[in-house]
């Protein structure tokens, strides 16, 4: 028998988040909490209406089955990912860190 897997979603509690669901919804949103079965409980709730309405809404639980894709909108970058810092370019100077170190 197969053993399932719980969702590896722990790293995007409170990041937000941007899901397309079932119907043509759009919502983003902050992820508060998930289950195993990948409902998920989410706070700051906004869905994005295809005439350009936004409804916001506080908190809101969405079950599995009407989750069709999930991305992050946050930015998740680590130092260890610089080209610079692995040694794979010759640039003296890595946009990347630069980008990274003047923005606040």
């Amino acid at each position: 028998m197969r053993k399932s897997h719980p969702p590896k979603l722990k790293k995007f509690i409170d990041k937000k988040l941007s899901l397309k669901l079932n119907g043509g919804k759009h919502v983003q949103e902050i992820l508060w909490e998930f289950n195993p079965f990948m409902n998920l409980v989410i706070d700051e709730c906004v869905e994005m209406a295809t005439s350009g309405q936004q409804n916001n809404t506080r908190m809101v639980i969405i079950r599995r089955n009407t989750i069709i894709m999930l991305e992050t909108l946050a930015l998740e970058w680590s130092i260890n990912n610089c080209c610079v810092h692995q040694k794979k370019s010759t640039v003296s100077t890595c946009p990347l860190c630069i980008a990274r170190f003047t923005t606040i």
